[in-house]
């Protein structure tokens, strides 16, 4: 499953042959994207693919390339144990599933027997570990619920395919593994002699601070484009945020508890699967009841902002910045996100005598500088129809297109 140190253990083994023993070699120590590009028909539809833009020669060549390095890694492999290693197949949904029975239908041609070793992590802390992730991947549409691992459609299916007597289901708990280490763990089960590399870690966290500006941009940028899905950190900026601090977060027991309560049978079905007991207690460092929180400390936290400003690459990662501080004064912790008003923007509102098409554009105005530019652009869009000669509209709108731009709208 994801979150379970498989990072960590996709780059420990890369490369890993003792001779009887093979980490199948593939172009990438996480194997997911070229098996479901070798064995999904349908490729254009993989998220990962799709993201990617080709054009359907582009698709069919990288297919045969991603079938022909596949099966020339299994035919190289020939008379070893292989491991292959894949969060994808642990994704819910009817795709993953499908994707996981062609590859079954492949792997049966060359094993006479597969063993399914997934890691499991307790409800709470996937919660945590799911939110800091998706606020390092740059999801601008994060909800408390959705962080919810939903399990049952993650791992009934390896039950169904493979029979539970192929599937070990461990708890994911680093306390109770050799030297703390989730690698040092899955190479003792399988008897690898791993040396160092049995303490590699990736993905290491961000400290709540340095998560609390990042959830705050995105949020920014959902906002300066409702159509953005991601923002898009280059690792090396995201690597220096690790050094400006380290404070811990917890989710509120008492949320985790109203969603352990919206899937109470998903919760029961993976104690029983897990022979473990969950619970929705527990917290250290900061403490998040909703996600407002995190922008809300972000808005009281100008002393690490400044921190942050001094990470190299900042302007390339945070365009606008500008624009988001606006925005970021702009919020309310219980409202969301509200229009704030210059002074002047006030006086000329209240203006009896004051012509529309000068109202419209300090309205525009006064979205803009809250940093809500979609709500910007469409009273610009709305206006300039009524008065598309006017100059204070059209200069407004200039600027408005042009932060869009540096935003990456399309």
């Amino acid at each position: 499953m994801h979150k379970t140190g498989s990072s960590s253990i996709q780059n420990a083994l890369y490369g890993y042959d003792d001779g009887e023993v093979e980490y199948l070699k593939l172009r990438r120590p996480n194997h997911s994207l070229e098996l479901v590009s070798a064995i999904m028909p349908d490729i254009e539809n993989y998220a990962q693919i799709k993201k990617r833009k080709l054009s359907s020669q582009q698709l069919a060549e990288y297919k045969r390339i991603s079938e022909r390095d596949f099966f020339d890694a299994l035919d190289n492999a020939s008379g070893k144990d292989v491991i292959i290693s894949s969060e994808y197949f642990s994704q819910p949904g009817a795709q993953a599933r499908n994707n996981l029975e062609k590859l079954k239908a492949v792997l049966d041609k060359y094993f006479d027997k597969i063993r399914i070793i997934a890691y499991v992590r307790a409800p709470k802390n996937f919660m945590e570990s799911a939110l800091q992730e998706r606020v390092k991947g740059g999801d601008t549409q994060i909800t408390m619920r959705s962080l919810y691992p939903f399990y049952r459609g993650r791992l009934e299916k390896f039950y169904e395919l493979f029979g539970s007597d192929s599937v070990d289901l461990i708890d994911y708990d680093p306390s109770s593994f050799p030297n703390g280490s989730v690698v040092s763990d899955f190479s003792k089960r399988l008897g690898l002699t791993l040396g160092r590399k049995a303490s590699v870690r990736s993905n290491e966290k961000l400290g709540f601070e340095a998560l609390s500006f990042l959830y705050s941009y995105n949020s920014f940028r959902g906002f300066a484009n409702p159509a953005c899905r991601f923002v898009n950190y280059s690792s090396e900026f995201i690597s220096g945020l690790r050094s400006l601090s380290d404070s811990p977060f917890s989710i509120s027991p008492r949320v985790v508890e109203e969603i352990f309560d919206l899937n109470s049978e998903d919760v029961k079905w993976t104690e029983q699967a897990t022979s473990q007991s969950y619970n929705t207690s527990g917290s250290s460092g900061y403490l998040v009841e909703k996600l407002s929180d995190l922008v809300e400390h972000a808005r009281s936290n100008k002393e690490f902002y400044e921190k942050l400003r001094s990470v190299e690459s900042f302007e390339e990662n945070f365009p606008r910045n500008d624009l988001f501080e606006n925005f970021l004064r702009s919020g309310s912790k219980e409202e969301g996100f509200s229009l704030r008003l210059s002074e002047s923007s006030l006086n000329s509102l209240k203006n009896p005598t004051e012509r529309p098409q000068a109202v419209f554009r300090e309205i525009s105005k006064s979205l803009y500088e809250s940093g809500l530019l979609a709500q910007s652009k469409a009273v610009l869009d709305l206006s300039l129809k009524s008065f598309p000669g006017a100059k204070g509209l059209q200069e407004m709108n200039e600027v408005v297109s042009s932060a869009m731009d540096d935003l990456g709208w399309e």
